[in-house]
């Protein structure tokens, strides 16, 4: 019931569900009920498991890429149920020998380079269910996701008059979301029902490149930092009522409101520092961290509320 803004991993080769938590998915072209209003494009509506309510039972797996495991069973007097499920990948483990490479050659001069890269996602879902009385449900779900790529390199090169170039560079890009969701379902009467949902989620995404370059030539170091970053914090309160006149007759209608809270910046920076005499005190330098610390984003805020009404009709027998 809470809308995700990156729903994939690996740049879109994977998707963020994890198929031991999924209970039911369905997928919506067009022509979407009043519930999903706002959307411009196609919806993919997943539900996850409840949890086993009368025994313990658990669930892992193992592919070329990830490794999933899942664990749900029933609460103390079985009053409800709780379910648990993970998913990791080992792209580091396979890939290591192939995008960890060091190497040196020596000819009329030399060049020494190291180069090394990592990336891997994980995805996290937990839901607790528990029966406060026969009309009143409550629901607490929980998910996290994330991917994180890591690249650092450096390069020494040495040429024939002697001259020295040293490079580092580093470059990091991220992304991911943050879901939770308190549920209350009450039955008014076995026609009419109920869901109020309270929730939070969070979307963060980061792209940085740092690089540094040394000349002992022209003594000068040079540093390249360009840093994009978007976040979407969201608070919502929703309530949702559910009407059966018939079989052949439903009712839906309900409102809510979003809070939204966005941060996105830019930020670059290009500085070239020269040792202006022969002798002098060592090039001024500057890390990756510090300049990761140094960026302050504004923070926007905007908020939305909305209302909508279902009526849907059988009219005759298909």
């Amino acid at each position: 019931g809470v809308p995700i803004y990156n729903a994939n991993h690996l740049l879109g080769m994977f998707s963020i569900y994890n198929f031991g938590a999924v209970k039911s998915a369905k997928l919506l072209k067009g022509h979407f009920p009043a519930r999903y209003g706002g959307r411009i494009s196609s919806i993919f509506d997943v539900r996850t498991k409840d949890g086993h309510q009368n025994q313990w039972h658990a669930d892992a797996g193992m592919g070329l890429m990830t490794a999933r495991a899942t664990v749900e069973g029933p609460l103390p007097g079985k009053k409800g149920s709780i379910i648990m499920s993970g998913r990791s990948t080992h792209w580091d483990f396979l890939t290591k020998p192939i995008l960890e490479t060091t190497y040196f050659t020596e000819d009329i001069g030399g060049d020494i380079a190291d180069f090394q890269s990592r990336y891997n996602f994980h995805d996290f879902n937990a839901k607790v269910n528990w029966k406060l009385s026969p009309s009143d449900q409550l629901f607490f779900s929980y998910y996290n996701g994330k991917d994180s790529y890591e690249a650092e390199g450096e390069e020494e090169i040495i040429y024939e008059d002697g001259e020295i170039e040293n490079s580092y560079a580093e470059v990091v890009l991220g992304w991911g979301n943050e879901v939770a969701a308190l549920r209350w379902n009450h039955l008014f009467s076995d026609r009419l029902f109920s869901n109020t949902t309270l929730s939070y989620s969070l979307y963060d995404f980061q792209s940085a490149v740092f690089s540094e370059l040394e000349s002992s030539f022209i003594s000068e170091l040079e540093f390249y930092f360009l840093e994009y970053q978007s976040q979407i914090r969201d608070f919502s309160l929703q309530s949702d009522f559910e009407r059966i006149l018939n079989p052949k007759h439903y009712m839906r209608f309900g409102g809510g409101f979003i809070h939204h809270r966005l941060r996105p910046y830019a930020v670059e920076l290009d500085e070239i520092s020269i040792e202006l005499e022969p002798g002098s005190e060592e090039l001024d330098s500057i890390d990756f961290e510090s300049l990761n610390d140094f960026v302050e984003a504004p923070q926007l805020n905007s908020s939305e509320a909305f209302v909508y009404f279902e009526n849907e009709m059988q009219l005759g027998s298909l």
